[in-house]
């Protein structure tokens, strides 16, 4: 670079090139915990819900519905949630995991029911 540069600019960029390689090749890294952490959220908040679905036996009527629309909003924000495709794998299991306390939620109050009955 000294031979098509300035010397103190030739400089400058070798030195730069030493501080910023090493940021390159962190960065991958630091993003995919960032996309993990987030996922990791979204899971407690699935988690979250389920153990209080299990808690709560049998649920009121109210309940029900705040549960079903916790879950329903849950999903909505899930489904628009931007990943690379590298995730979809773990998208895709995130709103499986979503549909299982759905359909939990649904057999708990069927079961409320079938038992008042």
């Amino acid at each position: 670079m000294q031979r098509y540069l300035p010397f103190w600019l030739a400089n400058l960029i070798e030195d730069l090139l030493i501080i910023l390689l090493p940021l390159f090749q962190i960065m991958p890294k630091v993003y995919k915990h960032i996309i993990k952490r987030d996922l990791i959220a979204w899971y407690g908040e699935i988690k979250l819900l389920e153990d209080e679905v299990w808690e709560n036996y049998p649920p009121e009527p109210e309940q029900f519905q705040a549960w079903m629309k916790e879950i329903e909003e849950i999903a909505a924000r899930v489904n628009q949630l931007e990943m690379p495709q590298s995730h979809f794998n773990e998208i895709y299991i995130l709103k499986q995991s979503n549909g299982i306390v759905r359909e939990r939620i649904l057999l708990k109050h069927a079961e409320s029911g079938a038992r008042t009955s």
